[in-house]
């Protein structure tokens, strides 16, 4: 009996194990421009204010190792019960932006989390952004251009009510034109399936935590208490569109992670030429 129960203890204990793991994806377009081959994206997601070391430096060098030629940071990198800008999430989120914003252009989306702040915390929040030079995306669309060849990046900006309910802002949803190589950054990985439909060759995405438990290799409970989700992390493909969903870096408030990495991801843009 006893045995049993020291076995039970140590498989949670090995299950609740959540140092920082790096996922690496190599996504491949006939669509992407050949100057882009090679481009890499480090994909930062619901951090929820977690800290990796001393001001982040484990997180920092992790995402610096990356080389990356752009960063996404795709949302709840603040949790929303911090309701001032000193709050540890904050604190930790700041932390972070003093080294990755040395490191390569930054480009971020809210989450539910930020978009829940007070305004005056929530506008706040978008002037530090700001300070740092990062691209507050919100329905933005940007173009990185190489050569005379681009890449166009969109975003869905996340809408909540005072409630807490949340869902895609579908008004914001533009559709990638025909022969355009386009990212599309959005913090609800959940929402693929309305996503997909925009024509995008790559889809950016959070929120799900990874399914926050994972058993045989799948995730038991999203943030929406959905069992058994459908999109829980990895690679996702529909409508011809290709999503890269992050198991993110924070902590949930439903469920504490198990079997779970915190995850840091970087994806690898491929021309594939025919």
């Amino acid at each position: 009996m006893l045995t049993a129960v020291g076995i039970m203890i140590a498989f949670i204990l090995f299950g609740l194990y959540s140092k920082l793991t790096i996922t690496e994806y190599i996504i491949a377009s006939e669509n992407l421009p050949e100057v882009f081959d090679g481009f890499r994206i480090v994909l930062i997601s619901d951090l929820h204010g977690y800290t990796f070391g001393r001001n982040q430096s484990e997180l920092i060098k992790a995402v610096e190792e990356q080389k990356p030629d752009i960063i996404v940071m795709c949302g709840d990198m603040i949790d929303k019960k911090d309701k001032t800008l000193t709050s540890r999430s904050f604190n930790g989120l700041f932390n972070l932006l003093d080294g990755i914003t040395e490191i390569a252009p930054v480009y971020a989306v809210s989450g539910n989390h930020e978009i829940l702040l007070p305004d005056d915390v929530y506008m706040g929040l978008l002037d530090v952004y700001e300070s740092y030079g990062i691209t507050y995306m919100h329905g933005k669309t940007v173009s990185i251009t190489k050569d005379d060849q681009s890449i166009t990046i969109y975003s869905v900006p996340p809408k909540s009510d005072k409630a807490g309910a949340h869902w895609v802002n579908m008004n914001y949803f533009r559709k990638s034109p025909a022969g355009e190589y386009s990212i599309l950054i959005c913090h609800y990985g959940n929402k693929f399936d309305l996503l997909s439909k925009g024509g995008h060759d790559l889809v950016l995405a959070g929120h799900t935590h990874g399914g926050i438990i994972r058993l045989f290799g799948r995730g038991l409970i999203d943030n929406d208490g959905e069992f058994f989700p459908k999109y829980d992390k990895g690679i996702f493909t529909e409508n011809g569109s290709i999503m890269v969903l992050s198991a993110g870096l924070g902590d949930a408030f439903i469920l504490p992670r198990l079997f779970n990495r915190r995850e840091l991801v970087t994806v690898v843009l491929r021309s594939a030429v025919e």
